[in-house]
């Protein structure tokens, strides 16, 4: 049985979260819903979040545009 930490907990939840909102509405969620979904106490948490998402290698995003935040296989893959 293995334990999950914090930090898995949390990148976990918002790599289901951005797969659910995508499957759902069809683009991602701006970094305020991610607030809300996660409970998350500010936009720069949840910004931290999204960065060590990305440097996980799970999600992708394109900091120039809004809405851009994409699984990658490996987040597809984390949810099988």
């Amino acid at each position: 049985m293995t334990t999950e930490t914090h930090s898995e907990q949390r990148i976990l939840s918002l790599v289901r979260f951005v797969a659910g909102y995508w499957e759902e509405h069809g683009y991602a969620p701006t970094i305020r819903e991610i607030v809300h979904e996660l409970d998350l106490s500010s936009t720069s948490i949840a910004a931290y979040w999204v960065r060590a998402t990305v440097q996980a290698g799970l999600v992708k995003v394109d900091a120039l545009h809004a809405r851009t935040i994409r699984l990658t296989e490996a987040g597809r893959a984390m949810l099988q």
